[in-house]
């Protein structure tokens, strides 16, 4: 249902010509924290927390593998977007992290659980609001990646060399542009290094593409391409508002850091266990709601 109404809301807000009009410098901040005002009311009505900063919203992305007994998120990411201060933040979770003390990893969360139960998982450790969230299978990483013109990947002599095999092309080692069947070949690497890692690496590069695009057009035409292959309940408005923030922001790439990072964790069965989990919380939370910046 959610899916449908987005690819409505979608295909109408292709055809507004006010997503098109000339705008630029101060005219496009000024017109950019209009809309991000209204766009507040509208989206963010009155059921947040009362403790949560105005104006963030956090959405869930994941990239999902697929076999036929069993689904696993291989690459996790909370997008924060700030509506209010402008600007966007990315926390790169591992799939191997343990939420809770003897529970599943996030990967065995989301086969079990789906998207939401991966969102619940990482709003109870965290203590942050986590709602919304936005699920790409494989297969759709090659309309996103051709979506957005192809994205930038650091390949090592392995990975090149197996890269080159699987498209049947010489594909030489160091920063490439990869296209959408290439991007597809690099996640499907089996051995030289972590393939969690190579899915991992791909989709923050892939967000950073996103939200690097600067006409609203892109990314909805972006939004549209990839709804055949995506699980979310995200609805066109909530999209609207993290592109509203991205153009507030200072430019650059966003904002980013990691959970668990060296030192907060224990390896225990396969299992990223967190040493001290409210410290760890505590760490994210000043990041998702204020970023480099501080309080």
């Amino acid at each position: 249902m959610e899916k449908d109404i987005m690819t409505k809301r979608v295909c109408v807000l292709r055809h507004r010509p006010f997503l098109y009009g000339p705008a630029s410098g101060r005219g496009m901040r000024m017109i950019c924290r209009a809309v991000a005002c209204v766009l507040l009311l509208c989206v963010l009505g009155t059921s947040r927390a009362e403790t949560v900063p105005e104006g963030i919203v956090n959405v869930l992305l994941l990239g999902v593998d697929r076999n036929e007994s069993a689904a696993r998120a291989g690459a996790v990411l909370i997008l924060t977007a700030d509506t209010v201060r402008g600007g966007i933040r990315m926390t790169n979770v591992s799939a191997d992290l343990r939420p809770e003390t003897g529970g599943g990893t996030v990967s065995s969360i989301y086969d079990s659980g789906g998207a939401e139960g991966v969102a619940r998982a990482l709003s109870n450790l965290l203590g942050v609001e986590i709602q919304r969230y936005v699920a790409v299978d494989r297969a759709g990483f090659s309309a996103a990646v051709d979506a957005c013109g192809g994205v930038e990947i650091d390949l090592g002599d392995e990975e090149a060399q197996a890269l080159s095999e699987m498209c049947g092309e010489d594909v030489p080692s160091g920063l490439r542009k990869l296209n959408g069947e290439q991007a597809l070949c690099y996640v499907r690497i089996r051995g030289a290094g972590s393939g969690e890692r190579r899915q991992r690496v791909f989709l923050w590069a892939m967000a950073e593409k996103a939200l690097s695009l600067s006409s609203p057009g892109r990314i909805l035409d972006l939004a549209e391409r990839l709804l055949p292959y995506v699980t979310t309940n995200l609805p066109a408005m909530d999209l609207i508002t993290i592109t509203v923030a991205a153009l507030m922001g200072e430019g650059g790439s966003p904002e980013s850091c990691v959970l668990p990072e060296d030192g907060e964790y224990a390896s225990a069965d396969g299992a990223a266990e967190l040493l001290d989990m409210e410290a760890a919380a505590e760490r994210i939370r000043a990041f998702i709601y204020y970023g480099r910046r501080g309080n």
